[in-house]
């Protein structure tokens, strides 16, 4: 490629980052610094160190982060108090946070933070700017308790300065509900925000985008805590409003669209889901390219979906491509690449592909450690899905010892009713039944479904989970009455919901045909083993894990296992 300032194809070129696509946007990093400081100390216009003079758009990555770091460089000889100082350093926070760079960026917006503190006061609007910032940077390193603090600091200082009902003071408001959210303090996070959107239809109106966007934030809470009647009609309210105002093709309403899907997908309704999803991946590539940010998020939402319908080639295809685009465009090290590839090792497991799934959790955890340290939320989820390969590849021990380490982890970081805290419990309770713990495992669930019932309902699917474990549990420890009593209801609501070739109500039918065997209705449980074995192996082969536990009990009732 070549240099678009200096024609030359000498030395490193890079990509601007901008709207400028291609050979357009190709300039080395030294020409572009060089048109910034012109332009500073020419014309006083210091927009060259972050926006394209051509398209007008904003640098990004790597052409971004080399200009925030020259511009910062060159600002260290002015006093700490100087204007263009503090720009600076916040232009490669920025930088430093776009690239995922987190840590670095918590680091020197510290030292931001600070100077704006000893400079201007603690209550000067820059120093609130700051310290918003620097809390945002703390909840995307997991770090909630510091970045709820700080959110407080911000909002009795907004208060004071602005008062109660000003813009800045609700956003921060809302900032401190997202906290809340992730970790899973959901009805503090619910109260704050149904108060910033009261607020915002009063002062704003209805139909005002801010209005919109929080009662968009309302909807998410909602739908955690399995409130998903309400966050449905709150979020077609917001849906055909920003249609309205915005048209339906606008990247707004996409993804007002695409919240409406995961609504739907959580009431069960998961073709009507699906078929949201694929028009939003449609319209996001027709009208944003393949390789855009949100198409490519579009698509790992739809390749969550199809993987909840049982569509797994399809939804690996999608998680498979997702990934080697991001690692071309972001790099390797990115969270978002790092994200999009635990989320396609989560999704070899479920397909059977251990190996590949266990090399790719094992980098994925390396990186997240190092990167955002052991007791990161996402380090905890990919945790938890290298803990579910290890079981499903037979690695029962090694999946002991890790499920334990991350369940303490989680209960730590997000508390005992966290639905990822549930979650990785009801995985323990699992692996202690295939270890022959059945008293350990029926105490651990009938405690973890207790949670889910209060904070989930019985029709949501980790509920339906544990309830599968814990009948097996049950049955294990000879109570066969509670057992049938649990998996009978579970297994009809699992087929309302998925359809009886779903990965779930396999995992339920294989466990209540035991049961049955174990009851004395030997014929009825053989029919139901041999049936679930059959669509198993059709559907995931001999070697997949579920496959290879109905052939178990099969084989445990004395029975014939075909193709096993």
């Amino acid at each position: 490629m070549q240099c678009t300032i200096c024609l030359s194809d000498e030395g490193r070129v890079i990509q601007r980052g901008c709207g400028c696509r291609g050979d357009a946007g190709a300039a080395h990093a030294e020409c572009l610094i060089e048109v910034a400081i012109h332009q500073t100390e020419t014309n006083h216009d210091r927009t060259g160190w972050f926006k394209c003079g051509i398209c007008s758009q904003t640098f990004t990555g790597d052409a971004f982060l080399e200009l925030a770091t020259a511009r910062y460089e060159r600002s260290l000889s002015l006093p700490i108090d100087d204007h263009e100082r503090m720009y600076a350093m916040m232009g490669k926070s920025d930088a430093l946070f776009s690239g995922g760079r987190f840590a670095d960026a918590a680091a020197l917006e510290e030292a931001i933070v600070k100077t704006a503190q000893e400079t201007l006061g603690a209550d000067h609007s820059t120093t609130i700017a700051c310290e918003t910032r620097l809390a945002q940077t703390y909840e995307s390193l997991g770090r909630y308790a510091e970045a709820a603090d700080l959110q407080l600091r911000v909002i009795d200082a907004s208060t004071r300065l602005h008062g109660a009902n000003a813009d800045e003071t609700i956003t921060a408001t809302e900032d401190l509900a997202s906290t809340y959210h992730s970790q899973g303090k959901l009805a503090e996070a619910y109260e704050l925000q149904k108060r910033v959107v009261v607020t915002r239809t009063e002062t704003l109106g209805e139909n005002h985008a801010d209005t919109l966007h929080s009662s968009s934030q309302l909807v998410e809470t909602l739908s955690a805590l399995s409130r998903n009647a309400e966050a449905m009609e709150i979020q077609r309210r917001t849906y055909d409003a920003e249609k309205r105002i915005f048209g339906s093709d606008h990247p707004r309403v996409l993804g007002s669209c695409s919240n409406l899907a995961k609504i739907f997908s959580r009431l069960g309704e998961y073709e009507e889901s699906v078929k949201l999803k694929r028009d939003v991946l449609a319209k996001r590539e027709r009208l944003q390219g393949r390789r855009h940010p949100d198409t490519l998020t579009a698509m790992g939402d739809l390749a969550v979906g199809l993987e909840v319908m049982g569509a797994y080639d399809e939804a690996l295809a999608l998680e498979r491509e997702v990934l080697a685009v991001r690692t071309e465009v972001l790099g390797a090290s990115h969270p978002v690449t790092v994200c999009g590839q635990g989320n396609l090792g989560h999704g070899l497991c479920v397909r059977g592909h251990y190996d590949e799934a266990k090399a790719l959790l094992t980098e994925v955890v390396e990186i997240e450690e190092r990167d955002l340290g052991p007791e990161h939320p996402d380090t905890l989820v990919d945790q938890q899905s290298l803990v579910m390969t290890l079981r499903d590849s037979g690695k029962l021990q090694e999946a002991s010892d890790l499920a334990t380490v991350t369940l303490a982890a989680i209960r730590r970081v997000l508390g005992d009713e966290h639905t990822r805290t549930l979650s990785c419990a009801r995985l323990v309770g699992a692996i202690k039944i295939d270890q022959g713990h059945a008293v350990e495992a029926e105490l651990l669930l009938s405690t973890t479904m207790a949670n889910q019932l209060k904070v989930l309902g019985e029709d949501h699917r980790s509920t339906m989970t544990t309830a599968t474990s814990l009948g097996e549990a049950l049955c294990k420890v000879g109570r066969l009455d509670e057992a049938h009593g649990l998996l009978v209801p579970t297994h009809a609501r699992l087929c309302e919901r998925f359809g009886a070739k779903h990965i779930d109500t396999l995992s339920c039918a294989s466990a209540l045909g035991e049961v049955l065997c174990e009851c004395g209705r030997a014929a009825e449980g053989r029919a139901q083993l041999e049936k679930t074995h059959q669509v198993q192996l059709d559907l995931f082969g001999a070697h997949h894990a579920h496959t290879k536990r109905t052939a178990a009990r099969i084989t445990a009732m004395g029975l014939h296992a075909p193709g096993s």
